[in-house]
């Protein structure tokens, strides 16, 4: 379970609302300049992002507490957006080849590259249905979990 720490800002209707801290990644990275990481923060921020969770335990506006996210979800997740879609893009650029090859076409790598494009491009549409599906979308909603001893800190006024 992947765990951070929130603070309400409401309750109702048996959901609490909770805001996370948005944290630097490379708060202690020197190589800021060359990482992935570190251009995705400067693009998209580290602003708080407000979450909904279902209020298992009863929390009240202002507690500070732990939400998790199952480690599973992360890795499905990863690899229906990321594996997936190279792994159509290779697939697709071998048949590409093949089908230029089969037909005696002299333009075989701009078939290679179009049919690698377009598996792609399927990959992605299909991970995206399946992650919107209703069993997946409830696998990747955030939790409430247990009081620890950080969640058990004072509410913060």
């Amino acid at each position: 379970m992947i765990e951070e720490q929130a603070v309400v800002d409401s309750a109702e209707d048996g959901y609490a609302y909770v805001r996370t801290a948005g944290s630097d990644p490379c708060g202690g990275c020197s190589n800021k300049a060359g990482c992935g990481t570190g251009l995705a923060a400067s693009l998209f921020g580290t602003k708080p992002r407000l979450l909904r969770v279902r209020n298992t335990h009863g929390v009240k506006p202002g507690e500070v507490v732990t939400i998790g996210l199952n480690r599973t979800a992360l890795m499905i997740g990863s690899l229906l957006i990321y594996f997936l879609p190279l792994l159509m893009l290779i697939v697709g650029a071998i048949a590409g080849e093949s089908m230029a090859v089969s037909l005696s076409r002299g333009a075989a790598e701009l078939l290679s590259v179009v049919c690698g494009l377009a598996f792609a491009g399927l990959a992605f549409i299909f991970s995206r249905r399946i992650l919107k599906s209703g069993s997946m979308e409830r696998l990747f909603q955030p939790v409430l979990l247990p009081d620890s001893a950080e969640a058990s800190l004072p509410r913060l006024k």
